[in-house]
């Protein structure tokens, strides 16, 4: 799992059958030079410092303004906007809140199960989960297919690594975000190129990522504008998932069954 693969799905969404996501620009000015065919040692040496620093949180607060193109009538691009507020607390609580054009989203993880509830239709779906946030998160993916807000940074804070499929790399040099002095970074995939915008100093945190999805015609990007909290006062009541009066539960459907319907669905129209 890695920055590259979240174009599969969508790196933000928590619905149960994961929404199409996408992703944004170069800096403003100049055009930047583009990355050579290669991994250039500086890019890799930023990414691997923002990943070991991440790593050294017992506990954060992520905070992100994103936007994402939506592909409707035969590649007409429209654009969605969230505000995405993710709780981790290692090495087994995560909430995830997402609020935004295509509605009210949370996600929760307590040590021993995942709950997702949207709000919009007030129905939410329990299952049981492994101990940790890593081994929850792959669980989560490679079973039902669904993916939290923000999920490559989360990963990359719980210990996953993120450089596993990168085909070429490079350091654009400095940027700014928000005021804060930043490297800004290029990655390319098999089949997206993403960006980030890595804080300079003794607190590596990315502030700004970017993704463009090449394997879609109309490449749709996803934006996200980060902020951090890295020693926050966290309340492990947070956590914890309550229904409001009148929820529906519904069940979890695994990727195979999702797989199931789709062929019957295709029988069916033919």
């Amino acid at each position: 799992m890695n920055l590259g693969r979240c174009a599969r799905v969508s790196v933000l969404s928590l619905l149960l059958a994961a929404s199409g996501g996408a992703y944004p620009e170069s800096a403003v000015g100049a055009s930047p030079p583009a990355p050579t065919a290669a991994i250039d040692p500086k890019a890799s040496a930023e990414l691997t410092r923002m990943a070991d620093y991440l790593r050294t949180l017992q506990s954060f607060v992520l905070h992100a303004e994103t936007t994402k193109d939506e592909m409707v009538n035969h590649n007409f691009k429209i654009e969605r906007s969230a505000k995405m507020h993710v709780t981790v607390k290692r090495p087994d609580r995560l909430r995830a809140d997402a609020d935004g054009d295509e509605g009210a989203r949370s996600f929760f993880y307590d040590g021993k199960s995942f709950t997702l509830y949207t709000k919009s239709d007030n129905y939410y779906a329990t299952t049981e989960a492994p101990p940790t946030i890593l081994d929850a998160l792959e669980m989560l993916l490679q079973r039902y297919g669904v993916e939290l807000p923000l999920l490559d940074v989360v990963y990359a804070a719980v210990g996953g690594n993120l450089g596993e499929a990168i085909l070429e790399a490079g350091d654009i040099g400095p940027s700014r975000v928000a005021g804060v002095d930043c490297e800004h970074l290029a990655f390319r995939g098999n089949k997206v190129d993403w960006q980030l915008w890595i804080e300079k100093g003794d607190k590596p945190v990315p502030r700004k990522m970017v993704v463009t999805t090449r394997a879609e015609a109309a490449a749709p990007q996803f934006i996200a504008v980060l902020t951090w909290d890295v020693a926050p006062t966290i309340d492990d009541a947070s956590f914890a998932f309550t229904p409001p009066e009148g929820a529906m539960r519904i069940p979890f459907r695994p990727l195979r069954d999702q797989a199931s319907e789709s062929r019957r669905a295709q029988r069916a129209n033919k």
